[in-house]
């Protein structure tokens, strides 16, 4: 079974606010249409999640992902969301299991040890992940943020007629902000190493 794990997270590394916040990923203004999730998620047959991902979910109004199969991994007992088709297992054992009992695909997972179990049980190599550890983790994520930047400062370029020189100044010197930060993490973890 392929397994994707998918997560939004903040330059600090935290996906979510101490109070549970997530509102800093509406600040990004970026569309789904924008961001490819839409198509991606048509890939995904079942869902994998832990009790706070799901309880954060009912905060949303609307079960948000249709009638795909869905594994809330918890000790504790839930409510069943209007809409969710709430799958019997709770751990990632049982949810693995039961997943390939129903010839599920492609699962999407939102919790990094549900992650890390499904790729030991499916003895899954997630080829882009390489060695993890925290300092990877930070490059990669910086990694994005530059490339994610550098799309914005080409549309920026493209339209260049329309926007002031010193709002695209300040683009530019953002986007360098953003490199030079991700090489600075990159040199500190690598003395760090040695």
């Amino acid at each position: 079974m392929k397994s994707t794990y998918y997560a939004a997270s903040s330059l600090d590394g935290y996906i979510a606010k101490e109070d549970g916040d997530v509102s800093w990923l509406d600040d990004l203004g970026i569309s789904p249409e924008e961001s490819g999730y839409e198509e991606f998620y048509s890939t995904v047959d079942a869902l994998v999640m832990g009790r706070k991902t799901y309880d954060k979910l009912h905060e949303f109004g609307s079960w948000p992902y249709g009638d795909k199969p869905t594994w809330v991994c918890t000790t504790h007992s839930i409510d069943i969301f209007k809409g969710c088709k709430l799958q019997n297992g709770k751990n990632p054992v049982d949810a693995y299991k039961e997943a390939q009992d129903q010839g599920v695909q492609a699962s999407l997972l939102s919790r990094w040890r549900q992650a890390c179990f499904f790729v030991k049980e499916g003895r899954e190599k997630l080829a882009w992940l390489g060695k993890l550890d925290s300092g990877s983790l930070k490059q990669k994520v910086a990694a994005s943020i530059v490339a994610i930047s550098s799309i914005h400062l080409l549309k920026a370029f493209m339209a260049a007629q329309q926007i002031a020189n010193d709002k695209l100044m300040w683009y530019v010197i953002i986007h360098m902000t953003f490199v030079l930060s991700a090489l600075g993490m990159a040199y500190v973890d690598k003395m760090n190493k040695h």
